[in-house]
């Protein structure tokens, strides 16, 4: 592909990007509304079953499930955990809580609840957890039941072409659960009768497990959720969000 080529492509996206339009089954609620929060409540709870199948002219990707490639996780100085080929359930079961968003400040905290999600992919482990050594590549399946989620960002205005754009700046996330159930295949090279006690392990100090890895997990998902906001706000125009 020549460099003519790749010049008139990437201007026929940028185009499109900026071109692009709030779709019409999103209801735009007012930011100078003092019930605002509810208002994003109701919108989010409705365009969830909109969205999950994704949206393209957005780039908006699907969440039934929602897939990511990739997921390196340093959860501490001893344990490395890699997932590969992830697919994320039950995201479109999402209840929010809460929605607090302030305009002057530009900044927004949302409490969302997840009944129960479900993470299955390859795995790649290595290290310690806790006391006792852990090793092992396969299939894993993660539940996480009860989520708690807290998630915090800020934003601020940039232009392009002479129109006001939403740029995403700090992105945070927190989460507690009701109970996480962990299951890894072919630890210690497929050695069953240990594969089967670190499960077991793994299960029985499940709480003192998630509170290890919580905050690399927290900012693993921060990471992924931010590209996505980010994505959309690139493409719609700051005013077209909100009435």
């Amino acid at each position: 592909m020549n460099s003519v080529t790749r010049g008139l492509i990437l201007l026929v996206l940028t185009f499109a990007a900026n071109a692009a339009k709030l779709p019409s089954f999103i209801q735009k609620c007012d930011k100078n509304d003092p019930n605002f929060g509810k208002c994003a409540i109701d919108l989010a709870h409705d365009i969830i079953p909109k969205l999950q199948n994704g949206y393209k002219e957005l780039n908006f990707p699907p969440f039934v499930p929602f897939h990511v490639q990739e997921i390196a996780i340093e959860a501490t100085d001893s344990l490395k955990l890699k997932l590969s080929d992830v697919d994320i359930f039950g995201l479109e079961k999402a209840k929010f809580n809460s929605i607090d968003c302030n305009f002057n400040s530009m900044d927004c905290v949302s409490k969302i609840y997840f009944p129960e999600l479900e993470v299955k992919g390859i795995y790649d482990i290595d290290g310690r957890v806790m006391i006792l050594p852990i090793k092992g590549h396969g299939p894993t399946n993660i539940k996480i039941v009860g989520g708690n989620f807290l998630i915090s960002f800020k934003w601020s205005i940039k232009q392009k072409e002479g129109v006001d754009y939403a740029s995403i700046g700090k992105f945070e996330l927190h989460y507690q659960t009701e109970r996480s159930i962990f299951h890894f295949d072919n630890l210690f090279n497929g050695d069953k009768v240990l594969g089967d006690q670190m499960n077991d392990f793994l299960n029985e100090n499940w709480q003192e497990l998630s509170r290890e890895v919580e905050p690399a997990v927290s900012n693993t998902i921060a990471v992924i959720l931010k590209s996505i906001f980010s994505k959309f706000a690139d493409q719609i125009p700051y005013n077209e969000l909100f009435l």
